[in-house]
């Protein structure tokens, strides 16, 4: 796995754990619906 693929799966984990709405929000980040 590169560092950037580690990078990004930590912060989508940190992002989505706390609750569904931080799942939603770290799509539209990414600019995704």
């Amino acid at each position: 796995i590169s560092q950037a693929a580690a990078g990004y799966a930590a912060e989508v984990r940190s992002r989505t754990f706390p609750g569904p709405n931080h799942v939603f929000s770290a799509a539209a980040d990414k600019g995704e619906p």
